[in-house]
């Protein structure tokens, strides 16, 4: 699959040069993943770390050793039937076999699995990381590229305007509307624009060079992007307060308000009516000791997820449970 992609890709950058067609952001993308050094060094680690993952398995397997020994003698011996030394020929063959399992070793193939699974994850993660950073490299200079060609426009639209009302004030001298002097400040202005173009249009060549080295494209004189208009939703953050903007922040707004009251008031309704049909049948010593339990439980909840950081659905349990053991014990009292 892999050998697949990188012909496809190749066919696409041949027919691309030939044509002249530029290359979208997409493609830019696709091809400096491909051609980067970086990540095919990553991707060959990974297949590395398999290996070292399929030893680690292989460790566990049984090892089984078979030998053969094939012995051939031709010329005077002995004879073992009536002792006399003769020109014999003897042959003699053995074979042998063995298998043996590790039963314990201190842990080393376990570990060595796991060390090799580890590996495993590490190396995917790197290669990610590598690929989402060239992606990032690669997307930052497709877009100074862009950047500066739209500005070596304005300064060519800038500049023809200029032209134009040099146009105007050299055709109002020769009608005697204006003097000589005044054409001098629009001649100044003109060339000033015409350096700031010549600036732009090299800022856009390098950012273009560059973006060629990025792909390891080397025939920059035929390298160009294409002109892409890029969908950028509007959000409508801006348009709302600031209060509420923080509220939301911090994860609740003002109806979450409202009904985090509301379930307080009700669980410590609840409790208390619990606690005025029960306190006759257990005491009350036996509701302030649970009570007082329950309410341990709740502070110890909520200073945790505060301790953490992770304010959210079990800071509010911690609440409920504190204000429940509360009406069910101290609060009635």
């Amino acid at each position: 699959m892999k050998t697949f992609v990188t012909f496809l890709l190749s066919i696409i950058t041949f027919v691309v040069s030939a044509q002249g067609t530029a290359y979208t952001l997409e493609e830019c993308v696709l091809i400096a993943l491909d051609k980067n050094i970086s990540i095919k060094q990553s991707e060959l680690d990974l297949e590395g770390a398999s290996i070292d993952k399929d030893d680690a398995i292989g460790n566990f397997m049984p090892r089984l050793s078979l030998q053969s020994q094939h012995i051939w003698n031709n010329g005077l011996s002995q004879n073992i039937t009536n002792g006399l030394i003769e020109n014999l020929t003897t042959q003699f063959s053995s074979f042998g076999g063995n298998i043996g399992v590790t039963v314990f070793n201190g842990r080393q193939n376990i570990n060595q699995l796991s060390r090799a699974n580890l590996s495993i994850i590490a190396r995917q993660y790197q290669l990610d990381d590598m690929k989402d950073d060239i992606s990032l490299f690669v997307a930052n200079a497709y877009l100074q590229v862009m950047f500066n060609k739209e500005l070596a426009q304005v300064q060519r639209y800038q500049m023809e305007l200029t032209q134009e009302d040099l146009e105007r004030t050299k055709s109002r001298i020769e009608a005697g509307v204006l003097t000589k002097a005044d054409i001098y400040e629009i001649e100044a202005n003109l060339a000033s624009q015409e350096q700031a173009l010549i600036q732009a249009d090299n800022n856009y060549r390098l950012s273009l060079i560059s973006l060629a080295q990025l792909l390891l494209i080397t025939d920059y004189e035929n390298f160009n992007i294409a002109a892409e208009d890029f969908d950028i939703p509007f959000s409508d953050v801006l348009m709302q307060k600031p209060k509420d903007i923080f509220e939301k922040a911090l994860g609740f707004g003002k109806e979450d308000i409202l009904a985090q009251q509301i379930l307080l008031a009700f669980v410590n309704l609840i409790f208390t009516f619990v606690a005025m049909f029960t306190v006759d049948k257990f005491g009350r010593k036996p509701l302030l000791y649970i009570g007082s339990i329950g309410m341990i439980v709740g502070f110890l909840l909520l200073g945790i997820t505060l301790q953490q950081q992770s304010v959210g659905f079990l800071s509010l349990l911690g609440v409920l449970i504190f204000i429940a053991s509360f009406a069910l014990s101290m609060g009635p009292h």
